[in-house]
């Protein structure tokens, strides 16, 4: 472990958000990003139930947060990785479970400026 980064923080003093599962996404020219699920309530009390992606820069920067326009939210998802054998790729995989059904996602990630 190289450093730690706070992606979201979550419990009833802070809004009532609930971070949950996040994965890491190397794209073909190197970028880092995480995809993660948030839920709960935001700091207004309404429901949010969510994927994010963020980008992490090469000095632990964060970038900031983008929400993925899914129909349905997967809270819990695999994705396509290095670690299981997979190239770095600018597509991002993603199929879990969303309300006992599974669901599958492709979502191209742009490059900076594109």
């Amino acid at each position: 472990m190289i450093q730690r980064i706070t992606l979201a923080e979550g419990g009833d003093e802070l809004g009532g958000l609930r971070p949950g599962r996040g994965r890491f996404q190397r794209t073909a020219s190197g970028r880092l990003l995480v995809c993660y699920y948030l839920g709960g309530t935001d700091a207004s009390g309404s429901p949010i139930a969510e994927n994010r992606i963020v980008e992490i820069g090469p000095d632990g920067s964060l970038g900031q947060p983008v929400t993925v326009p899914l129909k349905t939210a997967l809270p819990s998802f695999f994705t396509a990785t290095e670690r299981a054998g997979c190239q770095p790729s600018n597509l991002l995989d993603l199929f879990g479970d969303s309300g006992g059904t599974m669901r599958y996602a492709r979502i191209r990630l742009a490059e900076h400026g594109k």
